[in-house]
């Protein structure tokens, strides 16, 4: 198995992956930093103390915040990309496995093995019918 889980664990984590609320997410952060600009930039008219205390206090509401969704953001990130590359990985091994279930070569072994079966079976009977006991399995 993946050290990324079960093919089940990955199914389900895929399958809870909501596009629209991330985008609502980033959209929502893409937001907030817009006002935080257009507050940077009043600051940048006032004095440097009402600066220094506005983004003090900045810091001090939303620094903890800030840093989680960073941290969340880069997971989510990584998870996406390994998701969606284990996908195409899994696509792969699919279409190898069909392919050789096509093939002429595993064709031919189902050939012989049917044929091997038919043989014991022959074999089976005809030393039946001349009264030798056949081998047993």
């Amino acid at each position: 198995m993946s050290e990324l889980g079960t093919p089940e664990e990955l199914k389900e984590e895929i399958s809870n992956y909501d596009s629209d609320e991330i985008e609502k997410y980033i959209a929502a952060v893409r937001d907030e930093l817009s006002l935080l600009n257009a507050n940077n930039s009043v600051l940048e008219s006032k004095n440097n103390d009402q600066d220094i205390r506005y983004v003090e206090s900045f810091i001090r509401i939303y620094e903890e915040t800030i840093v989680q969704q960073a941290q969340d953001m880069e997971s989510l990130s990584t998870e996406i990309k390994e998701l969606v590359l284990t996908k195409q990985y899994l696509h792969g091994k699919k279409d190898e496995y069909e392919s050789l279930l096509k093939s002429e070569r595993f064709h031919d072994l189902i050939h012989k093995i049917r044929r091997i079966k038919e043989i014991k079976t022959e074999m089976y009977h005809f030393l039946e019918q001349r009264g030798i006991q056949p081998p047993s399995n």
